[in-house]
């Protein structure tokens, strides 16, 4: 327990002698969290570092909106996926203004928003999510990311049945991880399909 406050002191000032704040790493050390079984933890640490965040830098900030999208996944990896959709739809929100449609880390928050709708069954949302997911595949091609985006959207159409659908997408996923170098990867899919 005494790694996780000097952790949370030094990302939220609250360590004597701390002028400078490490807040880029801020998302390494919720992750280290996480990664340590300290959830709680973890979920206290990003509230108390976005706080602080958003004082300092403003809401439109890089730094806010990775926050945003690691502290709404680990809600959603927690149960807490109604928590987790307004944070994540803030997040996508502001980074498609600031930073574009088919920048990364705006990339990333969609996919995490399609899978926690999904979730949560809001599918009309899901369906407007994947196919842009599916069009930044297309104008920035990443394998792997890309494969990524099609497994998700292959899964949610077969949940609901569409067979065809999810075929098509889990066929193109494989195709796009075979362009990359991780053959196990594609084993992996193909033995879901």
């Amino acid at each position: 327990a005494a790694y996780e406050n000097a952790w949370a002191a030094l990302a939220t000032r609250d360590a004597p002698g701390i002028r400078q704040p490490v807040s880029w790493h801020a998302n390494t050390i919720g992750r280290i969290l996480e990664a340590c079984g300290a959830w709680q933890s973890a979920v206290v640490f990003y509230q108390r570092f976005l706080d602080r965040r958003i004082g300092e830098a403003g809401e439109q900030a890089w730094s806010v909106q990775l926050a945003r999208l690691n502290y709404a996944a680990l809600l959603v990896r927690l149960g807490r996926t109604g928590e987790a959709i307004p944070i994540l739809r803030l997040a996508l929100s502001t980074l498609t203004r600031v930073l574009g449609p088919y920048d990364d880390t705006t990339l990333d928050t969609a996919y995490e928003l399609a899978l926690a709708l999904g979730t949560v069954g809001e599918t009309d949302e899901v369906k407007l999510l994947y196919p842009w997911l599916l069009r930044a595949a297309v104008s920035s091609p990443q394998p792997e990311r890309d494969a990524k985006f099609a497994t998700g959207y292959a899964n949610f159409l077969r949940a609901r049945e569409d067979v065809d659908g999810a075929r098509t997408l889990a066929k193109d996923a494989l195709q796009r991880l075979n362009a990359s170098s991780r053959p196990q990867s594609i084993e992996t899919i193909d033995a879901r399909y």
